[in-house]
C-alpha cells in the first residue's frame, strides 16, 4: 500500500477545489450560493468555507471538538471532584455513573470518547470486570483506570504486574490518584490527543477500505512518479498484480501508440506544476490490449509541496471489462438497501402507464449506466454507517469533512463517467455529444475522430468574435417597450390563446401552438398567466404592469433567429417548471421563495443565448469565455444580464420593493439554479440528487403553522434537478412537440458546425453535419446518455405518469425511425 508517509499525506493536506466542494462560481463574489448546514452543529456557509478552508488542516481549525467523558466513581470524593473541575475548564461534556450496572446501561445509549473508572477499591467496584464488559461495544473509547498511588519502593514490582493486568483487561491508560485539578487537567489534555489519534486511525482505515473496494482504478505514486499502491480494481481490470507495477513509473503503462507521443510529457509538466490533469487516454493491459479510459490525476500537497499523486481511471468499456474478469454486479438487495421508503412507494406508483417492455429497457439502462454508482454507493454506504456510529462518539466535525471529502474525490473521479459506462468505446456519436455538451476539450487535428479521443487542453482560435453575441448588450436593451396585454391580442386568436392558456399547467401543454398564436411572443403570455397563478406579484410586492414590462424586456433579449434557444424554449421550460411546482410532492417540499426563484430562473435561464455551445465560445476565444474564465460561460452570462436588465429600468424592476435580505437569498437561489443547467455538471448533480433522495430519513422540522420545513440543502438539490429536468424535457413531451424540438436543436447544431468549418475551428460535434446527420440516432443517444436515467430518478422521487408515458412513446418512435433508416441504407447499398 506504499509507505506510511504517503498514506498520511493522502489525508493530511489535500488541496480542495471549488468544483469538489460543490460551490457554484458566479460572475461576482455575491453570486456564491450561501447555504448553512442544517444539523445545528455549525453554521459556516459554503461560501465562507471556500474562502477560508483551502486544505484539510484549515477545515480542522474551523470547527471545535467537544469530547464526552464518563466518570464512574462509587463515591464523589476528592478525586471525582478534581476531575469534575478539570472537565469544566476544558469544556468537555461530562456524565456520571455510580456503579457497574448504571455504567453499562448508560453506554448502551451513548458512546463516550473517554471513560474514567475508579479502580482504587476492587471490593466496591471491580474496574477490570467492568472494562471487559464495556470494551467490546466501545472499541475506540479511551478507558482510564484510576489507581492508588504507592509510596513504597518494595511494592513497585507488584504495581508493574498490576499495570499489565489492567491493560490486558482493556484499559488504555492508568492514572495514579492525584486530587490536584491541574494534574487532572493535564491528564485530560493527554487523553484528548489519544482520542484524536484513534479517530484518525479509524478514518484512514475507512478511507482506504473505500479506495480498495471502489470500482474505479486508483493508483498512488510518489513525487518521482513511482507507483506505490494500486487498488483491487486496477488489478482486476488491467490484469496486473501489485508486484508487477509497484516501483515502476505510472506513465510507462500509458506509453502506447494510441496515445499522442507527447501525452506523458504534457501530464508530467502539469503535475510538476501542482496542476491536476484529466482527460481521455489509453492504457495497456497485461495482455497488451490498449483500452480507453477517462483518466484523472492530481497532486497531494503537504506544506505547499507535492508529496504524492493520485490517479483515478474510469473505463469507457468497463462493462465488458467487468464481464471479462468476472466482476459481480451489485445484487438487487443491495440496491434496495440504499433506497428510501419514499422511493420504494414512488417506484410502485410512478410508472403505472409504462409498458413492460419499455420498463425493462429503462431499468436495464439505468442498472447498467449506474452500475458504478451502486457499486460505489454500497461501499460508501459502509462508510456512512461507520460515520453514523462515529457520531455517537461525539466525533469532531472536521473529521466528518475529511471522510466526505475523500468519498467525493472517488465519486467524482470523472463525473461524466457514470453516464458513459454503458456505451461502447467506438461509439462516435456518444463521444461527440460528450465533447460538445459536457467538456471543453477538443480533439487536435492529427487525432482520429472515430476513436473519440479527448484532451483537457483548450483550443483557442484567434478568429473574429461571434457576430451574433458581440453586439453591445446595453444598446440592444434600450428598445422601447410597447404594451401588449393579453386582452389586446389579435381578436381572431384571442379566444384561442385564452383557451390554450387554461391548460398551461398540464404536462402536455402545446407551447409550439402558443408560439404560433402569439406571433412568437409565448414567454410574455405564458409568464403573465403563470406568475399570476402563483401569486408572484404579491410575493415580490409589485404589480402586473411591472411584471409585464419585465417579461417584455426578457423576451426581447432572447434571439428570435435561434431555431432552438429562443423565447419559445424559455416559455417551454417555464411551463414545465410551473407544472412540476404544482405536484403534491413538490408543494410539500418547496416554500414560497423556492417556487418564485424557480419560476424566475426558468424564464431567464437561456437569456441572450447565441445559439452556440460553451465549447464553441471557448475555442473561438469569445469575449464571454474570457470574461468568465471558461467556467459556465453562457450560464453566467444569462444570470448577469438578467439582473442588469432588471435594474436598468425601474418600470421593469420586479425586485425594487423586495427587502434587502430577502432579495439576497432570492438572487442566490436564482443564480444557483441557472448555473445548474450547465451540462458539464450534469452527472455530478444527478448523483447528488440520487444520494439525497435515497437517504433513509430526512431531517424535517415542523413550523408554527404545522407545515413541514425541509432542510435548505435538500430543497436546493431538488430545485437544481427540477430545473434540469425542465431544461431538457423535450423527449418527455408529446411526440409531435418532441419531433419539432429535435429538428430545431439539430438545425442549431448544424449552423454551429457550418460556422466552425467556415472559420477553421475544430468541429465540436461532427455528427451534426447537415449533409450526413442521422437525427433518430442522435436522439436515441441523447436520451440514453442524459434523459432516461435522470427522468427515472425524478419519477421515483415525484411520480409523473404523463412524462414517463411520453418518454416511452418517443423513445420507441426514434428507434423505429432508426431501424427504417438502416433498412433504407441497406437497400441502397445492396442496389449499389
Amino acid at each position: 500500500m506504499g509507505s506510511s508517509s504517503s498514506s498520511h499525506s493522502f489525508m493530511k493536506k489535500t488541496t480542495l477545489s471549488r468544483e469538489d466542494n460543490e460551490i457554484v462560481v458566479a460572475e461576482t463574489a455575491q453570486n456564491l450560493t450561501s447555504e448553512d448546514y442544517g444539523d445545528g452543529k455549525y453554521s459556516l456557509s459554503k461560501a465562507n468555507m471556500l474562502d477560508k478552508c483551502r486544505t484539510v488542516e484549515d477545515i480542522q481549525r474551523c470547527f471545535k471538538r467537544t469530547f464526552s467523558v464518563l466518570l464512574i466513581f462509587p463515591k464523589m470524593g476528592n478525586q471525582y471532584r478534581a476531575f469534575c473541575n478539570a472537565i469544566e475548564k476544558t469544556n468537555f461534556k461530562e456524565s456520571y455513573a455510580r456503579d457497574s450496572n448504571t455504567a453499562i446501561e448508560i453506554c448502551k445509549e451513548y458512546s463516550y470518547d473517554l471513560i474514567i473508572i475508579d479502580a482504587t477499591n476492587r471490593k466496591v467496584l471491580d474496574a477490570k470486570d467492568l472494562c471487559q464488559k464495556l470494551r467490546p461495544k466501545n472499541p475506540r473509547t479511551v478507558m482510564v483506570a484510576v489507581r492508588q498511588r504507592t509510596y513504597f519502593p518494595s511494592l513497585l514490582k507488584s504495581v508493574s504486574k498490576k499495570n499489565s493486568s489492567y491493560f490486558a483487561a482493556g484499559f488504555s491508560r492508568d492514572f495514579l490518584q492525584n486530587d490536584s485539578v491541574v494534574a487532572c487537567h493535564d491528564a485530560l489534555l493527554c487523553f484528548e490527543k489519544e482520542v484524536k489519534a484513534m479517530d484518525q486511525l479509524g478514518f484512514l482505515n475507512a478511507v482506504f477500505s473505500a479506495v480498495e473496494n471502489c470500482q474505479e482504478t486508483v493508483e498512488i505514486s510518489n513525487v518521482n512518479h513511482e507507483l506505490q499502491y494500486v487498488n483491487m480494481a486496477y488489478e482486476r481490470l488491467l490484469g496486473y498484480n501489485s508486484n508487477d507495477v509497484v516501483g515502476k513509473m505510472w506513465f510507462e503503462f500509458i506509453s502506447c501508440d494510441r496515445n499522442s507521443p507527447d501525452l506523458c510529457m504534457k501530464i508530467k509538466q502539469q503535475l510538476d506544476s501542482a496542476i491536476r490533469w484529466e482527460g481521455f487516454s489509453y492504457i495497456k493491459r497485461k495482455s497488451g490490449e490498449q483500452v480507453g479510459n477517462l483518466f484523472r490525476i492530481f497532486p497531494i500537497l503537504e506544506s505547499g509541496k507535492v508529496m504524492n499523486f493520485i490517479g483515478i481511471r474510469r473505463f469507457t468499456d468497463q462493462r465488458q471489462s467487468e464481464q471479462k474478469f468476472a466482476i459481480e454486479s451489485p445484487s438487487s438487495n443491495n440496491q434496495n438497501e440504499v433506497s428510501s421508503p419514499v422511493s420504494e412507494v414512488n417506484n410502485q406508483a410512478g410508472t403505472r402507464r409504462i409498458s413492460n417492455g419499455f420498463k425493462e429497457r429503462l431499468h436495464s439502462i439505468t442498472a447498467q449506466s449506474q452500475h458504478s454508482i451502486y457499486s460505489m454507493h454500497n461501499i460508501f454506504n459502509e462508510v456512512v454507517v461507520l460515520l453514523s456510529s462515529i457520531k455517537a462518539f461525539q466525533c469532531p466535525q472536521q473529521v466528518y469533512q475529511i471522510i466526505d471529502k475523500a468519498c467525493d474525490m472517488l465519486k467524482s473521479s470523472d463525473k461524466a463517467s457514470h453516464g458513459i459506462s454503458t456505451f461502447k468505446e467506438d461509439d462516435e456519436l456518444i463521444g461527440e455529444l460528450m465533447d460538445g455538451l459536457m467538456t471543453t476539450s477538443i480533439p487536435t487535428n492529427n487525432e482520429d475522430d472515430n476513436r473519440g479521443r479527448r484532451r483537457s487542453t483548450y483550443y483557442a482560435a484567434s478568429k473574429s468574435l461571434l457576430r451574433s453575441v458581440s453586439r453591445v448588450a446595453d444598446d440592444r436593451h434600450s428598445i422601447s417597450i410597447s404594451p401588449i396585454p393579453i386582452a389586446a391580442a389579435m381578436h381572431s386568436s384571442a379566444v384561442e390563446i385564452r383557451r390554450l392558456l387554461d391548460g398551461i399547467f398540464h404536462w402536455n401543454f402545446n407551447v409550439i401552438k402558443l408560439e404560433e398564436l402569439t406571433n412568437k411572443r409565448p414567454l410574455l403570455y405564458a409568464g403573465l398567466k403563470i406568475f399570476q397563478a402563483f401569486e408572484v406579484y404579491a410575493f415580490l410586492n409589485t404589480d402586473a404592469a411591472t411584471f409585464k414590462n419585465w417579461l417584455d424586456v426578457i423576451e426581447l433579449n432572447y434571439s428570435a433567429q435561434n431555431p432552438y434557444h429562443n423565447s419559445t424554449h424559455a416559455a417551454d421550460v417555464l411551463q414545465a417548471a410551473a407544472s412540476l411546482c404544482r405536484q403534491e410532492k413538490i408543494v410539500e417540499i418547496l416554500d414560497d421563495m423556492d417556487v418564485v426563484s424557480t419560476l424566475i430562473a426558468a424564464a431567464i435561464h437561456d437569456l441572450d443565448h447565441p445559439g452556440k455551445t460553451n465549447s464553441f465560445l471557448i475555442n473561438s476565444s469569445h469575449k464571454l469565455a474570457i470574461l468568465y474564465n471558461d467556467v459556465s460561460v453562457l450560464e453566467n452570462h444569462h444570470t448577469a444580464l438578467a439582473f442588469r436588465l432588471t435594474f436598468k429600468d425601474n418600470t421593469a424592476n420586479i425586485f425594487q420593493r423586495v427587502e434587502k435580505d430577502e432579495y439576497r437569498v432570492l438572487r442566490q437561489q436564482i443564480i444557483d439554479m441557472v448555473l445548474a443547467t450547465d451540462m458539464t455538471k450534469h452527472f455530478d448533480y444527478l448523483n447528488r440528487f440520487n444520494d439525497v433522495i435515497r437517504r433513509p430519513s430526512i431531517d424535517v422540522s415542523i413550523g408554527i403553522t404545522g407545515v413541514k420545513i425541509y432542510p435548505v440543502e435538500f430543497r436546493t438539490v431538488v430545485k437544481r434537478m427540477l430545473i434540469k429536468c425542465c431544461d431538457v424535457s423535450n423527449p418527455t413531451r408529446p411526440l409531435d412537440a418532441c419531433i419539432v424540438w429535435a429538428r430545431r436543436i439539430a438545425e442549431e447544431y448544424f449552423r454551429q458546425t457550418d460556422e466552425e468549418k467556415a472559420r477553421g475551428l475544430q468541429v465540436v460535434m461532427p455528427v451534426f453535419d447537415r449533409a450526413k446527420c442521422n437525427l433518430p440516432k442522435t436522439q436515441i443517444s441523447f436520451m440514453n446518455l442524459f434523459i432516461i436515467n435522470m427522468m427515472d430518478s425524478w419519477n421515483d422521487f415525484c411520480p409523473m405518469e404523463d412524462l414517463m408515458h411520453n418518454l416511452e412513446t418517443n423513445f420507441e418512435y426514434w428507434q423505429q425511425e432508426e431501424s427504417a433508416t438502416k433498412e433504407k441504407a441497406g437497400k441502397v447499398s445492396h442496389v449499389t
